[in-house]
């Protein structure tokens, strides 16, 4: 298998070069969920197999592992979304959005705000209607008032490369019961709403984190109310000192 790597769009030769196209404030802490993603996909080839072996797809013969994906508004003007990572193949589109210690994103409903606005109208109206395109399913904004907004326009983002079939999977690390439920809770809801779609599937994998010893002193440095780890945390990237992660558990939606 051949993997290629890229970074907003940007061919990027190597591990070391990926880890440098981040803003050295994606490192400030060592709780943020770029850390572990960076930390598990550093050894690419190995990964990408096992990733697609979790979520049952056959393994292609060239993959791009594109970080940092992003998909410009389709409709009104707003921020593009930008996925964690995007592993497109000529048959399989692997939406990935990385969940660490993040708290909730806002609702549909909140983000809308009350009155919402013709452009934000206009904008989840875009997302909603590339959703369309791909799985025939015309959802209304009602319905998705209580999904994540982040949740919808990673959809949306999935239904954007060209492909047969498309995933968007959690890659989840140490969740707790409460955060657990409720990504299950989200996934679950939307896959719901568009069943009837077989071309669009959602997966829940939440990896336990073996922590070394230079992890944990520096998130004891953070919860001691240490700032500015930035360059201890991305050294640790780099040499690959922090953790580990065993198998995960899979939900399938």
């Amino acid at each position: 298998m051949k993997t290629q790597l890229f970074y907003s769009g940007i061919p990027i030769n190597d591990f070391k070069s990926l880890v440098e196209s981040y803003k050295i404030s994606e490192f400030s802490s060592p709780a943020r969920s770029t850390v572990p993603l960076l930390i598990y996909w550093k050894n690419i080839e190995k990964r990408v197999r096992e990733f697609y072996d979790y979520i049952n797809i056959n393994v292609p013969n060239s993959v791009k592992a594109c970080f940092e994906y992003t998909v410009p508004v389709q409709s009104g003007k707003g921020k593009a979304s930008h996925t964690d990572l995007m592993l497109l193949s000529q048959k399989h589109v692997v939406t990935i959005e990385a969940k660490y210690t993040e708290p909730q994103y806002d609702s549909v409903q909140k983000w809308l705000g009350h009155p919402p606005s013709e452009n934000k109208n206009q904008v989840l109206g875009g997302w909603l209607e590339l959703i369309k395109r791909v799985t025939g399913i015309k959802l209304s904004p009602d319905v998705v008032f209580g999904s994540a907004y982040q949740l919808i326009h990673r959809t949306a983002s999935a239904c954007y490369p060209n492909a047969k079939n498309r995933f968007v999977v959690y890659q989840c690390f140490d969740l707790n019961a409460h955060k657990k439920s409720y990504y299950k809770e989200q996934l679950f809801k939307l896959s719901d709403l568009l069943s009837s779609s077989n071309n669009l599937r959602f997966y829940l994998l939440n990896f336990p984190i073996i922590k070394s010893e230079a992890y944990m002193e520096l998130e004891s440095l953070w919860k001691g109310g240490q700032r500015r780890l930035e360059f201890p945390v991305k050294k640790g990237i780099l040499k690959g000192t922090l953790k580990d992660f065993g198998n995960p558990e899979i939900f399938k939606f």
